[in-house]
């Protein structure tokens, strides 16, 4: 179950995604700088789901690269969400809950 429910995050997600594209062209700067972050929220958490599957079915080779991925993504995008979103916090905060990225050691 817990791995169809990640599988329909991530569904759900590229579902809306269209939705989040369009409206960050709106011409009011403030309203689409706000769906830009929703984009970039909904990149992590699409990710995040990725690692969490790859992490419950194995192999391990697969989960360390959605890992990683999910450490990338933050990190790349920390420069575009420093303002809205503490990169730092969410990965110290993923680094405790999740064993995945403390197995590829970046504690």
């Amino acid at each position: 179950e817990v791995i169809k429910g990640l599988q329909e995050v991530r569904k759900r997600i590229e579902g809306f995604r269209p939705v989040i594209d369009r409206n960050c062209r709106l011409s009011n700067r403030v309203q689409a700088r706000s769906w830009e972050y929703l984009g970039y929220h909904a990149d992590l958490c699409r990710t995040l789901a990725r690692a969490i599957e790859a992490e419950l079915t194995g192999p391990t080779e697969e989960a360390v690269r959605q890992w990683k991925a999910l450490d990338g993504l933050a990190v790349d995008q920390e420069s575009e969400t420093n303002p809205v979103f503490d990169t730092f916090l969410f990965l110290l905060s993923i680094r405790r809950k999740f064993r995945g990225l403390q197995r590829i050691g970046m504690e």
